[in-house]
């Protein structure tokens, strides 16, 4: 009987308590009108920064190459940049200046002549598509320097953040 009173006693214990208790939901000072939880207008639900704001979610507001790096955002998004570069394998093979050398990747950053890695994003060219076909540096080098806009998620390529696999892209002249 004690065994079974303290057995009992061990899985209701540990049972949390409920009190009725109503929540003041009002808005701290200093916390913004997003505090990432619930996300904003565009049900994109958490994970905080703009996600109740379509900057980034709309190809007329895209995202900068600083704030792409910086990732205050969920999901993909649309970033435009200058394309500054190519590249292929790692980003210590980044090529600055034509002749350019590589076609299965291109660095873009928020300035003309960037050659800081730091301040870039690599886009993946997959090989036999369209967008490497348009954009590689390798065979269209007349690409260096112009504007561009691209739709992806961000994740790790050549050793810095990037898209592979972009979905939509658009150059500017």
């Amino acid at each position: 009987m004690v065994f079974f009173a303290l057995l009992l006693m061990v899985a209701f214990s540990c049972e949390k308590a409920i009190i009725d208790e109503e929540i003041d939901d009002t808005e701290l000072p200093g916390t913004g009108d997003d505090d990432g939880g619930s996300g904003g207008g565009n049900g994109s639900g958490n994970g905080g920064g703009n996600t109740g704001s379509d900057h980034g979610r709309v190809e007329d507001d895209p995202l900068t190459v600083a704030e792409f790096i910086a990732g205050d955002y969920e999901g993909g998004a649309y970033v435009k940049g200058y394309i500054v570069g190519a590249c292929s394998t790692n980003i210590k093979n980044a090529d600055f200046e034509a002749p350019f050398e590589w076609s299965s990747a291109i660095l873009v950053a928020d300035n003309k002549g960037e050659t800081d890695t730091d301040k870039m994003i690599s886009i993946e060219l997959k090989s036999g598509s369209k967008i490497r076909e348009q954009f590689n540096l390798k065979d269209h080098p007349e690409n260096f320097g112009k504007q561009a806009l691209f739709f992806g998620y961000p994740e790790r390529y050549l050793g810095i953040i990037g898209i592979k696999g972009p979905g939509k892209y658009k150059l500017f002249d």
